[in-house]
């Protein structure tokens, strides 16, 4: 009998090439809902890598350099995340 807890389930979705490219989020409500999903995800692993690089830094060690461009780095892809919600932010408006 399979342990429930640990299963995982795969889901594949395709779509006839000939009818257009497949958009699993297709109304501007939806992409909104998942660019805050990943903006929450991002922002949290930005959060943790600044905070273990400034705690090495702090004591003396040299990783913390790669911690903090992390940082740096998921920082530059909030800024983009965020730039994409505002401009279908303001899509919806028009739209209503």
């Amino acid at each position: 009998m399979p342990n429930t807890l640990a299963a995982v389930i795969w889901m594949y979705f395709r779509r006839k090439a000939e009818l257009g490219a497949f958009d699993l989020f297709s109304d501007i409500d939806s992409r909104i809902a998942h660019l805050d999903r990943i903006g929450k995800t991002t922002w949290l692993l930005c959060l943790a890598n600044l905070l273990i690089g400034v705690a090495n830094l702090l004591g003396g060690r040299t990783i913390s350099i790669i911690n903090l461009l992390c940082a740096a780095l998921l920082s530059y892809g909030l800024g983009r995340i965020h730039g994409k919600k505002e401009s279908l932010e303001s899509e919806r408006l028009l739209h209503e």
